[in-house]
């Protein structure tokens, strides 16, 4: 049996991509999978789908019932759980762990007692490791118990050694984790703007993510108030409902900068694609991100991407065939960028060509044949 471990289940980049990998695994070993998520979310059925999954940490708090989420709270039944998935994988002792990102330290430190080699897929750069360890207590735990690591792009691994002190010969690189490209179901793009309430017509810049600091939504205001001149010209962010964090903040620095026609919020859904079809150009606008997933998203759409220099992965898979790299957070050359784009149609053409021929080198089995390879030593 193999375990896999993941933060959650949304519909964000690490758990779809822990989610790929799972089905890639399924489909060409022999193994039973069991799953443990740290916490539930939209993707669980998809997971339910290829193994036995545990949730380790069930919110009891969303409880609407009071007296539950009291009952819940005084018999202590996250650990009483805990014990029982601890129960069943010393009963069905795992021959690897395959975790995917630091935030699961305390689950690492559990598991280690079972003496199985652990692998860990580290999608996160210093800062942010530096973050959850200083909150969670867990990048340390995660670095201390696995054997081998996997990160998703170059300055990923850089990362592991010249900030963590990890040896070169136990980090292997797997870029994206997209299989092939697909042909997407073609969208109603005057139906679609009805439903978001964009004016038809309009030159879409678009963004998809968390919002805070690490992916840069305050940046991609910035950006938009650059450009709020422009009639035309359309920002919308993929990801935005009113339960997560920074989600206020976001709203009230929308109407701070007056780009309340401006800006436009979406929340994440399965079929993220009909969005990316919406879009003319795409902003990665994080301030530290090893391989975002949804820079290949956009790009197997046909939408040229813009991002950060020094930042992290972007730059390894965005170049002058598909798109920009401008200088660390500088917003300025960010929107000039964007208006080259919008006001120079042929080169709108050659950028949109250019995103889905630069994307054969990142979307295939390699990343697979990685993953493949280090988990063999252990199977």
């Amino acid at each position: 049996m193999i375990l896999f471990i993941g933060h959650d289940a949304s519909l964000t980049g690490a758990p779809k991509s822990l989610l790929l990998i799972i089905e890639h695994f399924s489909k060409n070993y022999n193994e039973p999978i069991s799953i443990i998520l740290k916490e539930g979310g939209p993707l669980k059925e998809e997971y339910c789908k290829l193994g036995k999954v545990f949730i380790w940490e069930k919110k009891w708090y969303y409880e609407k019932n009071i007296f539950t989420r009291l009952k819940n709270r005084l018999l202590n039944n996250n650990k009483r759980n805990q014990n029982i998935i601890l129960k069943y994988l010393y009963k069905n002792k795992p021959k690897v762990i395959f975790n995917n990102t630091v935030v699961n330290g305390v689950i690492l430190e559990k598991l280690s007692k079972l003496n199985t080699p652990i692998i860990s897929r580290i999608p996160e750069l210093e800062t942010v490791m530096k973050i959850y360890q200083v909150r969670f207590n867990s990048t340390n735990k995660v670095l201390k118990y696995s054997s081998n690591f996997i990160t998703p792009s170059l300055s990923g691994k850089k990362n592991l050694i010249d900030n963590f002190n990890i040896a070169s010969e136990k980090i292997e690189v797997a870029y994206g984790t997209i299989l092939k490209k697909t042909n997407h179901a073609i969208v109603n793009n005057e139906v679609e703007f009805d439903k978001i309430g964009i004016p038809k017509d309009s030159f879409v810049v678009g963004a998809c993510g968390g919002l805070g600091w690490r992916k840069g939504s305050d940046l991609f205001l910035k950006v938009a108030k650059h450009l709020s001149e422009f009639e035309k010209i359309i920002f919308m962010w993929i990801g935005v409902d009113e339960t997560q964090a920074g989600y206020l903040e976001f709203v009230y620095e929308i109407k701070k900068l007056n780009l309340q026609t401006k800006v436009f919020t979406v929340p994440y859904i399965k079929d993220i694609h009909k969005y990316y079809q919406l879009m003319d150009v795409f902003l990665m606008t994080s301030r530290e991100d090893p391989f975002p997933l949804v820079n290949l998203e956009a790009m197997t759409n046909g939408i040229p991407v813009i991002c950060f220099k020094d930042s992290g992965g972007s730059e390894e898979l965005v170049d002058s065939s598909s798109g920009f790299v401008v200088p660390y957070a500088d917003t300025e050359i960010m929107a000039q960028k964007v208006n080259d784009i919008f006001s120079k149609p042929k080169l709108k053409d050659k950028l949109s060509k250019g995103a889905l021929k630069r994307t054969d080198k990142f979307i295939s089995n390699k990343a697979f044949d990685v993953i493949n390879q280090v988990l063999e030593k252990h199977l």
